[in-house]
């Protein structure tokens, strides 16, 4: 993998390690925020748990990318990410929320495809 790979697959997986391990601990706002979400045939509390889940193996998978120098579990963890920020822009567009709260999304996913492209 390359240098630039490595770092991109570093700083989304400490991202993810932050924002998933928040959730699953239920730290910070995510308790007030997911009902506000109205996500169908799933509980609110429930859905940030799973989302919290993912974001950690997402972690986890880039963690050991950039440790062992896999390209492949490198794209898979990005592709993870891609996905979760996919649903999560979609979700604040979709409740009306302001840009502002779909930013780090944004970014999170967009660093995502760029580590797609340059592993």
């Amino acid at each position: 993998m390359s240098t630039i790979g490595t770092i991109l697959s570093i700083v989304l997986a400490v991202a993810f390690t932050a924002a998933g391990g928040t959730k699953v601990a239920n730290v910070g706002p995510h308790e007030e925020e997911f009902p506000r979400f109205n996500l169908p045939a799933i509980d609110a509390q429930m859905a940030r748990v799973l989302v919290g889940a993912v974001e950690l193996i997402a972690a986890v998978l880039l963690f050991i990318a950039a440790i062992a120098g896999s390209t492949g579990l490198a794209v898979v963890g990005a592709i993870i990410v891609i996905l979760t920020m996919i649903g999560a822009v979609g979700t604040h567009a979709r409740i009306g929320d302001p840009p502002t709260k779909m930013m780090p999304a944004a970014v999170l996913g967009i660093l995502g495809v760029l580590l797609v492209i340059l592993v």
